[in-house]
């Protein structure tokens, strides 16, 4: 069977997908910090990791508010 390698970098488009939001959105979370990102040359792209950590980040604030 043949392995299935995902990439380890994305797009912003192909985080607004994958992650269900608005592009500008994802450009907005950059700035704000919360969504890590690089520069290659002219294009920013988010490592899958960092998408990873945004969404835990979402998890645990969900968590907190619902027990507090």
């Amino acid at each position: 069977m043949a392995e299935t390698r995902l990439p380890i970098l994305y797009t912003v488009e192909e985080v607004a997908d994958i992650l269900h939001i608005g592009r500008s959105t994802v450009f907005t979370l950059i700035k704000q910090g919360k969504l890590e990102s690089i520069r290659l040359g002219r294009s920013r792209r988010v490592p899958i990791d960092a998408m990873q950590e945004y969404v835990n980040d979402l998890l645990s604030e969900s968590r907190s508010n619902r027990n507090g």
